[in-house]
């Protein structure tokens, strides 16, 4: 749990339709319309579709967060508010890890957990229109929404699409703020967690008032939130340090090479359940010193050692149980590194917003509004550096191997498990900058129809920076190192090179290429790193323009 303590906090006259705390929407058997009686004998009105209507007598299922229960649970994000709802599933958000994703840092609205990975069936709206998205599948990212001026928080679940379409099939979130707000509200707050980490820092400034003799009304908002992050599962909790999985009793190998399974009679694993909860759960060959994984074309003898510290010996290596064929995936037990070491449990997460909402009667009908929205969302995670791939192939030739591995080798080629984040720290940086601008008319016609008008105009510009990202092809050009002298003469000189270079007609992509030494720790040239893994950039730009009229009224008294 998250703890929360406000340094300054001045609160001026807040209106609110919605009463404080969560409301279910029920369905009534009557056909007429039922209101739930506020304090003062007025309806307590609500609306999570374009009709309104009752939120208690609403045909579908409607969930309310007031902005009291927001301010009571000390919530200082939209992101921790949709976590209370338990139809959300939060498959995107800052503590989710995402190494590599351009969402890193994001929170996405996931009703009943339907969101495709590159798409959303959850439509997030603000004051009842669509946001900006800001993943490439078109979702929402919450932290672009100014938290400090949220009246309340409404989730459809039900019966969405029927209004919105094919993007709301799992239901709707609707974020509305309060636009009537006069007089100032600040908050400063610093929470961290119960154990000591995961410290955030937040601050919000919303100014309301009134002008030009009450026509017209101005409303601005101000918000800024920095949080430091958590490291990663297994460094920063105990109970996270034994590393429990579930792990896969199911086409797995032993260390003499045969396979084992819940399904092979007479094997080792025979009689075990398919699925195994335990603890101790370690990357498949994830080996930071280097280990000859178990597979085929290696000679049997060389398989299963790993390299010592200065990578010029070998050591019997444990693999443990349940590893894969495919020699990825987790393990139970043995040598290597924690699956849960690598990203950080709570992303660093840098975000602030600027709003303005206003609005001016130009006569006793109609009313002109508009509504500016200006957000930048900056998220980091450390990109699990890529290791060799179990098809990347090493020579027995290969001028750093030990001469002890070469002769266990007997001429065959092998595949390396290799760890490589101790030594080739990647960072993976995602930044986002939103502007979003709604201008409107407004009116009624008679005592019983209104009409909204509005044309909307968004863009999101998001970059991705990731360093120390491995390329292929240089990468398997690096790690093919040879002796100089052996290769053209047949007596060693000791000049180790890319092999490729020394082909009358090397790849182009070969010039520059210096030898990775992946044996051991301590061993890779900086030159080598530089060659072998580069950095990588995206660039996505999202323009949206939304044109709408809106006319409602009842046709029959």
């Amino acid at each position: 749990m998250k703890k929360y303590l406000t340094v300054v906090s001045m609160h001026a006259l807040a209106l609110s339709l919605a009463a404080p705390g969560i409301a279910f929407a029920q369905d009534e058997t009557s056909g007429e319309e039922q209101a739930a009686p506020s304090g003062d004998g007025e309806s307590i009105v609500v609306t999570g579709s374009r009709i309104l209507r009752s939120g208690f007598n609403a045909p579908t299922p409607l969930t309310v967060m007031g902005d009291k229960l927001i301010q009571n649970l000390g919530q200082v994000n939209a992101t921790e508010t949709i976590r209370l709802i338990p139809q959300n599933v939060t498959a995107q958000s800052d503590t989710t890890g995402q190494g590599t994703s351009a969402n890193v840092g994001s929170t996405f609205a996931n009703l009943r957990g339907l969101n495709p990975s590159q798409g959303t069936r959850t439509l997030t709206l603000v004051n009842t229109r669509r946001f900006v998205p800001t993943s490439d599948g078109g979702a929402v990212d919450l932290n672009l929404i100014p938290s400090g001026m949220i009246k309340r928080m409404e989730v459809v679940t039900g019966g969405a699409s029927a209004a919105y379409g094919s993007d709301a099939v799992a239901g709707v979130v609707n974020i509305i703020l309060d636009t009537e707000l006069e007089g100032f509200k600040a908050q400063v707050d610093y929470g961290q967690n119960s154990v000591g980490d995961g410290q955030t820092y937040h601050g919000s400034l919303t100014y309301g008032t009134s002008f030009a003799g009450g026509r017209g009304h101005v409303v601005f908002g101000a918000e800024y939130q920095k949080s430091l992050g958590t490291e990663a599962c297994s460094v920063a909790r105990t109970w996270c340090a034994e590393s429990w999985d579930i792990f896969v009793n199911e086409s797995t190998v032993l260390p003499d090479g045969t396979p084992t399974g819940y399904n092979i009679p007479g094997s080792a694993t025979y009689g075990e359940p398919n699925f195994v909860i335990g603890p101790n759960s370690f990357r498949s060959y994830a080996e930071p010193r280097g280990v000859v994984r178990n597979a085929a074309p290696t000679a049997l003898a060389a398989r299963n050692y790993r390299f010592t510290d200065d990578g010029k010996g070998i050591i019997k290596y444990d693999a443990g149980k349940y590893v894969s064929t495919s020699l990825t995936g987790s393990r139970q037990g043995g040598d290597g590194v924690s699956t849960y070491n690598t990203n950080y449990l709570q992303v660093p997460v840098q975000r602030w917003v600027g709003y303005l909402y206003s609005d001016f009667e130009l006569s006793d009908s109609i009313t002109a509004y508009t509504e500016l929205t200006y957000a930048e969302r900056t998220g980091a995670n450390r990109a699990d550096g890529a290791g060799p791939r179990p098809s990347m192939m090493f020579h027995a030739n290969n001028a750093f191997l030990p001469e002890e591995m070469r002769v266990l080798l007997a001429g065959t080629d092998f595949g390396l498990g290799k760890y490589v984040n101790n030594e080739i720290v990647g960072r993976n940086t995602a930044k986002a900058k939103v502007f979003r601008g709604v201008f409107g008319l407004k009116g009624e016609i008679g005592n019983d129809w209104s009409w909204d008008a509005y044309y909307q105009y968004g863009r999101n510009d998001r970059r991705q920076d990731r360093t120390l990202s491995r390329v292929n092809t240089p990468f398997i050009y690096a790690i093919d190192a040879v002796d100089e002298g052996l290769e053209t003469t047949g007596v060693a000189n000791g000049n180790i090179v890319c092999a490729e270079l020394l082909n009358p007609n090397p790849d182009p992509i070969a010039i520059g290429c210096k030898p990775l030494n992946l044996f051991g720790i301590g061993n890779l040239d900086p030159e080598a790193v530089a060659y072998a893994y580069r950095p990588v950039l995206e660039e996505f730009k999202y323009t949206q323009q939304v044109a709408a009229v809106a006319i409602q009224g009842n046709l029959v008294d």
